[in-house]
């Protein structure tokens, strides 16, 4: 296994927020601040269960910001009013099409 480079511990934990676990303060505003600068949210490949992530989709919501859904199952932002696209094809699929479209 391969020390951390900073602290030289063995014990590395990944760089994302597990189930129940909090946002850094700093992540969390920024991430507010690209939703208030967008013009429309993109949500890829997830459910929006945690909390951290539907706050996202309910803010542009609430900001009148359309939300294009691309994931293989049902969200927690499925019922917001910004929802203008709700897709439940396989992201991969959808993106190797997209990226033939744009080649």
């Amino acid at each position: 296994m391969p020390l951390c480079e900073h602290c030289g511990s063995d014990l590395l934990k990944p760089d994302v927020v597990f189930f129940g676990g909090s946002l850094d303060k700093a992540v969390r505003h920024a991430s507010l601040d690209l939703v208030e600068n967008a013009d429309r949210l993109l949500v890829l490949g997830t459910s929006l269960a945690t909390y951290s992530a539907f706050g996202l989709a309910r803010r542009a919501s609430d900001q009148g910001k359309e939300i294009f859904i691309c994931t293989d199952g049902d969200t927690r932002a499925d019922p917001l009013p910004a929802v203008a696209l709700k897709t439940q094809q396989r992201l991969g699929q959808l993106l190797t099409e997209v990226r033939q479209i744009l080649a």
